[in-house]
């Protein structure tokens, strides 16, 4: 009875580990480049947690790593089988970052501990250490879960527009929900009867939502300036905004020439009518003020109108 429930244990146990992927990241392997190996090999690994994994502690991988070190000075595929076995890994990120002349090349296998074949290496190159970080997550992720690398995209627009993506009719608008889509770029024409379409290269991120903005003007899909509304009389408001300033000012240079007329009628009469130069500039500044201020009026309710109709006619 005894060996027959150790047994029966057993095939419980490899069945259990069967049912379920167990992930381990071993170290990136840095050539010339070894501060960037270590973001690699972190970066990876941030990746597979996002996924919700079940991922082997690293202290346990980096232990595993210390017991096998010569096996793992001489093959990362032997590492990462050896690390598997010990951790009880089922799968194994291995990855191995070159510095070769400023560029970095990025190779990347997923090794199945369970299986006795070679693991497919995929290799990435960027001449630029920024862009390592976006490269590690995107290799991790097309290795172990190729469905996260999916992003979507949200068109808004004129009903009955038309999403055309990468020449398939994705949707019609309004959407019921955002078009997913691989990540990467890829081109969406927006077509509407009777209206000239738009093309747009859209880059679909993972994880994420690009929203592309369309509207019809002088009978074309545009997908630039929407969200700004349009005025069937854009010169309107410029012309309004300048009489109105205009209107101001020479409501001030009003109150400037009456405070004058006002001081210069004061010297004439004090001069009981024998200042005929105040009287000059006292008839002069009364002038100015009613000319400026019937003009600054005139220009003011000139301006407010044609914001008015502006606004009216948007």
């Amino acid at each position: 009875m005894t060996r027959a429930m150790l047994v029966l244990s057993l095939l419980w146990s490899t069945s259990s580990l069967a049912a379920g992927n167990v992930y381990a990241v071993l170290p990136t392997q840095g050539v010339g480049a070894t501060t960037e190996a270590a973001l690699v090999a972190q970066t990876m690994r941030l990746a597979l947690q996002e996924q919700s994994l079940a991922l082997v502690p690293t202290s346990q991988v980096d232990g595993a790593v210390l017991a096998q070190t010569v096996a793992c000075s001489q093959s990362v595929v032997a590492c990462g089988r050896l690390v598997g076995q010990t951790t009880g890994a089922t799968h194994v990120l291995l990855s191995e970052l070159w510095d070769q002349a400023g560029t970095l090349e990025l190779r990347a296998a997923l090794l199945d501990v369970r299986v006795e074949s070679a693991p497919t290496w995929t290799v990435q190159r960027t001449t630029s250490s920024s862009e390592l970080g976006r490269l590690a997550k995107e290799t991790a992720l097309s290795l172990v879960s190729p469905g996260a690398l999916s992003g979507s995209l949200s068109v808004t627009g004129p009903a009955g527009l038309e999403v055309v993506v990468d020449g398939v009719v994705g949707a019609v608008t309004p959407l019921v929900s955002p078009v997913k889509l691989a990540s990467g770029p890829h081109e969406v024409e927006l077509r509407l009867s009777g209206s000239t379409s738009a093309t747009e290269t859209v880059q679909i991120a993972s994880s994420s939502t690009t929203t592309l903005s369309a509207c019809v003007r002088d009978g074309a899909v545009v997908t630039s300036g929407c969200d700004t509304p349009s005025s069937s009389f854009p010169v309107l408001g410029a012309v309004g905004g300048v009489a109105i300033g205009a209107g101001v000012l020479s409501g001030v240079v009003s109150v400037i020439a009456a405070v004058s007329a006002s001081s210069t009628y004061e010297a004439y009469k004090d001069s009981r009518g024998t200042d005929l130069a105040a009287a000059d500039a006292h008839r002069l500044a009364r002038t100015t003020a009613l000319l400026t201020g019937v003009a600054g009026g005139a220009l003011v309710v000139a301006g407010a109108a044609a914001l008015v109709v502006e606004l009216v006619t948007e």
